[in-house]
């Protein structure tokens, strides 16, 4: 029977499979750790033997350690094996060479063609593993099992998360002694292709385009990173501004190449924060490649003058003026001196950082159209020594932060709140300052990449620019590294996946692929925020109608607490006359099509981004259209309905009663119908609740008005005010100009100074209305063709403006020309700004137009 594998970690999955393919097949597995059976079935020559070994121990994988160690016997229990695999920063430190010179010698020579290989496959994106071993007598291990199982029974003495971390850690050191002492050798490498999802990059492209800034922490190596990231299209192709020509072969000239080209790494947007330059001072092999490469002639020999320009390109962080001390022959220096001369700068890793950051901020500052030449960032992590290793040691803003002096030290001595700020040294300010200018040009970059990264620092970056920006940030991730990260991030999300479901115990939302990422942000993230923003900028504007007629009323009143609404009926008017409605919008309300809004990134852009649905200028807009809706309502009710003169068969006037339900009935009434101005789907539900709550009003009035025990204020009011014409009237004028004004308001904006969402409603209804064939297509995030062409017709705009000038000139002198054209250039004309919603009219226009112009060349030839 063919033996179906599942595993948690891919490369251990296609370590299996690779195996059974040449001849070793892992068949079953029984028992527990220590005295667990592993048979594998070895093919010998034609003959299937079967071979049994004893699991002895596991040291497990976590996001520290990033490696795992098997320890595994034969049956007999005579010899011992460990196996190790995991990342190789955190294997090689393990790798112990043979004292035997011969072997040694082997042993280099295995781990430089595999590092080599490493880089390879890194170019190529796979995610790459290093795998070491060692064999020891059995005897070896049982004076080491005591402490193994000793870590493995640690339990802390609390629930408190430092006690956990003390004892996580003890493990771990446990752990790494019992691989140190086995000195290992390396036995080789895996290389791992990590396929992305369907529509990754299609998603992460319109994420970007919608205007939300994309952060990629991953634990990957660097070149793996970049070109993960090409392919997520957060690295466009054309950032890198050095490309290899087609008659360069060879690896020795592709490396001269790339130093003889040295100029065009300073056209580069592809910004790297690696402090490269401090860890090749200490390599004396990468400086002589180094000078090789620059030895074009390779005679051993580079003129000072090239050096200079070469190190200024390559940003060497050292004065170049300290080359004019060297004593070249001819101005010429050899490769001992140029040597000597890098390792005797003062190079550190903080001033190789800060260099990188001086040189990506010069890069930004040279573009001058951002939109257009968008900058990326690639920032190297890892241990302390790495760059991003360096930043997240810095101080936070609240350890520098001055002391607070006066009264307020004074009130928080009183309260025993009085913070203690620790003294912090000159170094501590350098980092503070390094850590500023980081973010700072990090904030600039369309897109960042952070590579090598420790769990612990995906969450710092989280932490960091939540606290920085104020933005809300949402983390992504599908393995237990990614945790911390989510946790840390305002909404996080898990994706279930082949790294187990860690990450989606954590999240806030967990699904199944990455895609849907897309659909949770563009259609239900768009569609909440406009519900939760005209629910809270409606409740704001009927609480500020009610309260600014009682503030009016005071005029009139004398200021003396008389109130104008009777109690019990004022006191439903929040919390079941104008309730419901504003309810079911906010819950059932859809601004766009679910298609509209998955095609259009921009939409999402326009509406949140930009600041189009909530923010102070669109709040204080509703309350002062309050203001006004009160004083149309308020003083127009008021003065029709003059208590002065006669307006009853029996001879009474006007009482405050009357006239306050008057003004009552309309404001409910302007209020509720207000709102059908935001709505925009209204299914039966919104009927429903909407004509439900008038007429519980309505029932309400009635029956308040029955009762002269109960209510002898509004007492046969409302019946009153039903009988007398005046009122009906009253009622009409005050109830219908407040609406009519905002309605020629909104006719105004949407017909002249339409915004980019208003066009695409435009646009939705139109195929609602005459292409419902057309609108059954609702994505999956579309016809992919339509973006891709709507992105070719951008390049097109600007001639299509030019020709739309003419034809509008021809339109006003050619009495000829048809109506569709006129229609079509109308259109566009409208949109022209619009180069999202311009596409739909493209085709047809550019038909048009070649139509018109041939039909003006038959006429000039017929005249």
């Amino acid at each position: 029977d063919k033996i179906v594998y599942n595993s948690s970690s891919p490369d251990e999955l296609a370590l299996c499979n690779f195996a059974r393919h040449i001849g070793f097949k892992f068949v079953a597995r029984s028992g527990a750790e220590g005295t667990a059976i592993v048979v594998v079935e070895e093919d010998q020559l034609g003959t299937k033997v079967k071979k049994q070994y004893r699991l002895q121990a596991v040291l497990p994988f976590d996001s520290v350690r990033k490696r795992v160690t098997v320890i595994y016997s034969d049956v007999d229990r005579k010899e011992v094996w460990l196996m190790c695999k995991g990342a190789d920063s955190c294997v090689e430190p393990l790798i112990k060479m043979s004292p035997e010179a011969k072997v040694a010698e082997e042993q280099k020579s295995l781990s430089q063609d595999i590092n080599t290989k490493l880089l390879e496959a890194s170019n190529f994106g796979l995610r790459t593993l290093l795998v070491a071993e060692a064999k020891k007598p059995f005897s070896w291990w049982e004076q080491r099992r005591g402490d193994y199982i000793a870590a493995k029974d640690l339990q802390p003495k609390s629930k408190s998360k430092e006690d956990k971390n003390r004892v996580k850690e003890e493990r771990r050191k446990a752990y790494r002694k019992i691989e140190v002492e086995s000195e290992m050798y390396l036995l080789g490498a895996t290389a791992i292709e990590d396929q992305l999802q369907h529509l990754v990059p299609e998603c992460i492209e319109d994420l970007l385009e919608g205007g939300i800034k994309v952060w990629m922490l991953t634990g990957d190596k660097r070149e793996t990173a970049k070109n993960i990231g090409m392919a997520c299209n957060l690295i466009e192709p054309d950032m890198i501004a050095l490309k290899k020509p087609k008659d360069v072969t060879g690896k020795g000239a592709l490396d001269k190449f790339r130093i003889n080209s040295a100029e065009a790494l300073s056209q580069n947007r592809l910004i790297e924060i690696t402090g490269k330059w401090a860890k090749l001072k200490i390599d004396n092999k990468a400086l002589l490649k180094l000078f090789r490469m620059i030895d074009k002639n390779g005679d051993g020999n580079v003129s000072l003058s090239e050096l200079k320009m070469i190190l200024k390109y390559l940003k060497l962080p050292t004065d170049h003026q300290l080359l004019d001390t060297l004593s070249g022959n001819d101005g010429k220096i050899t490769s001992k001196e140029f040597v000597d001369f890098i390792q005797g700068t003062d190079i550190t890793m903080m001033k190789a950082i800060r260099e990188d950051i001086k040189a990506g901020e010069k890069r930004y500052e040279s573009i001058i159209n951002h939109d257009l030449e968008p900058v990326s960032m690639v920032v190297e992590g890892g241990g302390e020594d790495s760059a991003l290793g360096k930043i997240s040691m810095a101080p936070s803003r609240d350890q520098i932060r001055p002391r607070e002096t006066g009264m307020v030290a004074w009130v928080k001595s009183l309260l025993c709140q009085e913070e203690e700020i620790p003294e912090l040294s000159k170094k501590d300010y350098e980092l503070f300052a390094l850590k500023e200018q980081f973010f700072e040009l990090a904030s600039k970059c369309k897109s960042v990449i952070a590579c090598r990264c420790t769990p612990s620092q995906k969450a710092w970056i989280v932490e960091e620019m939540r606290e920085r920006t104020g933005a809300v940030t949402l983390a992504i991730g599908d393995g237990g590294n990614d945790e911390p990260m989510i946790k840390k991030a305002n909404v996080g999300v898990g994706i279930f996946g082949e790294e187990g479901s860690a990450a989606a115990q954590a999240a806030d939302y967990a699904f199944g692929q990455f895609r849907y990422l897309h659909t949770l942000l563009f259609v239900h993230g768009a569609w909440s925020y406009e519900r939760i923003s005209i629910m809270v900028l409606y409740i704001f504007y009927k609480t500020a109608i009610a309260a600014t007629i009682m503030f009016f009323f005071g005029f009139f009143s004398a200021f003396s607490g008389q109130q104008l609404f009777n109690a019990w009926i004022f006191l439903f008017y929040n919390a079941v006359f104008t309730a419901l409605p504003i309810i079911v919008v906010s819950v059932l309300d859809q601004g766009l099509p679910r298609a509209e809004l998955e095609n259009t990134p921009k939409a999402y852009r326009s509406m949140i981004s930009r600041g189009q649905l909530f923010g102070a200028r669109i709040f204080f807009r509703w309350i002062m259209n309050a203001v006004v809706h009160t004083s149309i309502i308020f003083f127009t009710a008021f003065w029709a309905l003059d208590s002065n003169g006669v307006t009853f068969s029996n001879g009474q006037v006007h009482g405050l009663w009357l006239t306050s339900m008057t003004i009552y009935t309309i404001t409910v009434f302007t209020v509720s119908f207000r709102l059908v101005f935001e709505m925009r789907s209204i299914t039966w539900i919104h009927h429903f609740f909407f004509w439900g709550s008038l007429a519980v009003f309505i029932l309400f009035a009635i029956a308040l008005n029955l009762s002269p025990q109960f209510n002898p204020d509004l007492y046969y009011v409302v019946f009153a005010m039903w009988a007398n014409p005046q009122a009906w009237l009253t009622s009409i004028l005050a109830g219908s100009l407040p609406l009519l004004v905002d309605l020629a308001i909104v006719g105004v904006k949407i017909e002249f100074f339409p915004s980019y969402v208003d066009l695409l409603r435009e646009r939705a209804l139109s195929k609602k209305f005459v292409k419902e064939e057309e609108a059954k297509e609702t994505y999956r995030f579309a016809p992919r063709q339509m973006r891709r062409a709507e992105k070719q017709h951008k390049k097109q705009v600007l001639e299509i403006k030019e020709k739309l000038g003419q034809a509008k000139q021809r339109a006003q002198s050619d009495v000829s020309m048809s109506g569709q054209q006129e229609w079509i250039i109308n259109t566009l004309l409208r949109w022209h700004d619009m180069t999202g919603a311009i596409y739909d009219a493209t085709e047809e226009a550019a038909s048009v137009l070649a139509l018109d112009t041939a039909d003006m060349n038959d006429e000039k030839k017929s005249s």
